[in-house]
């Protein structure tokens, strides 16, 4: 009798160290993901920060065109009516 609840306890303490373990695989698997997941973020966060740079670039840019058309037309006008009066 004291042999079979030996055997038990033996059995019993096996499964619990399996279980044990491989709650600690799963749990290192879980950290390690956790980590790529991190980095994979950190790395979306560096590129969305260069796409707004290059927006931001890109929007400055478009202002400055569009000041220097408004400029061009301006003196265009402005030729337009110096030539009108030559025309006359």
């Amino acid at each position: 009798m004291l042999g079979e609840l030996s055997n038990e306890l033996e059995s019993e303490t096996d499964m619990a160290t399996k279980k044990v373990n491989d709650s600690h695989v799963v749990v290192s698997t879980m950290a390690k993901n956790a980590e790529q997941n991190s980095k994979e973020v950190s790395n979306v966060v560096n590129q969305i920060n260069s796409i707004s740079t290059i927006i931001s670039n890109t929007s400055r840019s478009l202002e400055e065109a569009s000041d220097a058309i408004n400029h061009l037309d301006h003196m265009t006008e402005e030729l337009n009516i110096k030539l009108s009066q030559f025309k006359t």
